[in-house]
């Protein structure tokens, strides 16, 4: 990633932190000013009613381009091949430089199935191991782990095969026995070998209809 991009992104950042904390601030301020003073508190927050909604007015332009930034970001790593990693949304997770892309999760039947892309960020293919150790955990807490698992033309209890380095490849796990009427899932937590045991986590999926 140019160095640009990154000095871009970082200034977005402080912008953001410095709007919260003038907000914080102000409001602060106000509270003392009417305690301190004989003005009418209606006339002190007309005043500073106006300059408050300038402010969120600039803060929400702020937000606007930091995620065009990150959509940005995201455009030029999966071109490039290279350069830092940003996901919007928390839907997808890098770890041991391993990148897991949820797709989306649904039911056929009355089993759950995840479907996602892996890409090896290393310079080099590795192989990777997924074993049936990975859960999902619904929103009333109950666990449960994966019957099948599916990596590229591999399937199993337990997969292993050589993640190719910067190219998609898919994934899916199917998980029996929870509830058809589960709405979310609150935490995926993939358990995977790939030079070191790791977890890929991605939480709050809605599960697709």
């Amino acid at each position: 990633m140019r160095k640009m991009d990154i000095g871009m992104f970082v200034a977005i950042i402080v912008a953001v932190a410095a709007g919260i904390y003038y907000l914080g601030g102000l409001n602060r301020r106000i509270a003392d000013l009417e305690s301190r003073y004989t003005t009418p508190k209606s006339e002190i927050r007309k005043e500073t009613g106006i300059a408050i909604q300038s402010i969120k007015d600039a803060y929400k332009k702020v937000l606007s381009a930091l995620n065009e930034t990150v959509a940005s970001l995201e455009s030029q790593h999966n071109m490039s091949g290279n350069g830092l990693i940003l996901h919007a949304g928390g839907k997808s997770v890098s770890t041991n430089q391993v990148l897991f892309s949820l797709q989306k999760c649904y039911f056929e039947g009355n089993i759950l199935i995840c479907d996602l892309y892996l890409v090896s960020e290393n310079s080099n293919s590795r192989p990777i191991k997924i074993p049936n150790s990975t859960r999902a955990v619904d929103d009333s807490g109950s666990e449960f782990y994966a019957s099948i698992v599916r990596i590229g033309s591999s399937e199993g209890s337990s997969v292993t095969m050589s993640l190719p380095n910067n190219v998609r490849t898919k994934a899916q796990f199917e998980f029996p026995n929870i509830p058809k009427g589960t709405k979310k899932i609150a935490l995926l937590d993939i358990r995977f070998y790939c030079e070191r045991w790791d977890n890929a986590r991605i939480r709050d999926i809605p599960i697709a209809n």
